[in-house]
C-alpha cells in the first residue's frame, strides 16, 4: 500500500507540528530528526570504485606508430611550411607588382631601385638636367 494515498495532508501537517512540539522534551544537542515522510529526497550517488590500471590490449605491430605532434592553433609545423611558402610566393609577386608601378617615380629611382646592384645603371640618367622633364 501506497503511504502516499494513506496520509492526508491535514494528516502530514498535523504530524509535523506535533514532531516540533515533542522536540522539547528531546535531547537538546541532538539534531532534528525530520518524520520519514517529511524528509527530502536526498540521492547519494555511489563512491566511485579505484581506478584500475589502464589496460593497453593488444597492439599490432602493423597499426600506424601515433605520437605527439605540436600545433598552434591546429597548424602543424607539416602543414605549416606550405602555407608559408604560398605566403612568400605572394608576398613576392605584390612586391615586384608595387615596385613595377612605382619605378617611374623619381624619389623611388634614388632611394630604392639605385640601390639594387644590377638595377643602378639602369636608372642612372646621363640626360642633362636642363633637357630632363622631371
Amino acid at each position: 500500500m501506497n503511504l502516499f494515498f494513506r496520509l492526508s495532508p491535514a494528516r502530514i501537517s498535523r504530524t509535523a507540528s506535533q514532531h516540533h512540539q515533542n522536540r522539547q522534551f528531546e535531547n537538546p544537542r541532538q539534531p532534528l530528526q525530520r518524520a520519514p515522510f517529511l524528509s527530502t529526497s536526498v540521492v547519494t550517488m555511489p563512491s566511485p570504485s579505484i581506478p584500475k590500471e589502464s589496460y593497453s590490449g593488444y597492439h599490432s605491430p602493423y597499426a600506424p606508430k601515433y605520437q605527439f605532434q605540436p600545433q598552434l592553433f591546429g597548424l602543424t609545423a607539416k602543414s605549416l611550411f606550405p602555407l608559408a611558402f604560398k605566403a612568400g610566393a605572394f608576398g613576392g609577386v605584390a612586391l615586384f607588382t608595387v615596385i613595377f608601378y612605382t619605378s617611374g617615380i623619381p624619389k623611388i629611382q634614388q632611394d630604392i631601385l639605385m640601390r639594387v646592384p644590377y638595377l643602378r645603371n639602369y636608372y642612372i640618367k646621363e640626360i642633362p638636367a636642363s633637357d630632363s622633364p622631371f
